[in-house]
């Protein structure tokens, strides 16, 4: 298989997770908090991976791509700036995962920081999908971001500004994308095992 437009690193990634089933977390770390920085680590390493599971169109590996994008921000403790929004809705399709992650989490910086919100403005001009996509994700989960306690299982953990159950709702998988019947990865890694 050659895929020469694509990153050498985001392949390795695909070839770990056909070969081993799971994707290596990302280990790199922002520099002195710096939203710069931040941006070229999410350029370098995040959007090429972002890019090819787009284009490949495998529900499982988009949906791990996804869950190891989200362990970065929580250990990191970051969200999407506004110069990395549309860098995510350039190269996703419409219906992507990725654009929804990046709505969710800028919706949950927006609840900690709604100062932030001039900063987004813009990118509507290009993505008006964008804003749509922050309010269709309040709406849906407005009873976790708003309500106290709405559920035990569900918490927000203030001051981080992205998501602190980064899975989603109990057992749900907020961002992913499964077929019809298909079980998610996260519920195979809970399921009991048979083996005595």
């Amino acid at each position: 298989m050659e895929l020469p437009e694509d990153d050498e690193c985001a392949i390795n990634r695909f070839i770990s997770w056909v070969y081993g089933g799971s994707i290596p977390a990302f280990e790199f770390k922002i520099k002195d908090r710096e939203e710069a920085h931040a941006s070229i680590l999410i350029a370098s390493h995040i959007l090429p991976l972002v890019s090819l599971a787009n284009r490949l169109c495998i529900n499982e590996f988009t949906n791990q791509v996804v869950d190891v994008i989200q362990d970065w921000l929580l250990k990191e403790r970051w969200t999407f700036a506004p110069q990395d929004v549309p860098r995510i809705y350039e190269i996703t399709s419409a219906e992507s995962p990725f654009r929804l992650l990046c709505a969710g989490a800028v919706a949950l910086r927006l609840k900690f920081q709604p100062n932030v919100l001039e900063e987004y403005t813009g990118i509507e001009l290009e993505h008006p999908e964008f804003f749509k996509h922050i309010v269709a994700f309040q709406n849906k989960h407005w009873r976790q971001l708003y309500v106290k306690d709405a559920d035990p299982r569900i918490h927000v953990r203030s001051g981080l500004g992205i998501f602190a159950d980064v899975r989603g709702l109990g057992n749900q998988c907020l961002f992913h994308t499964h077929a019809e019947g298909e079980i998610c990865h996260l519920e195979k890694l809970t399921e009991p095992s048979n083996a005595d």
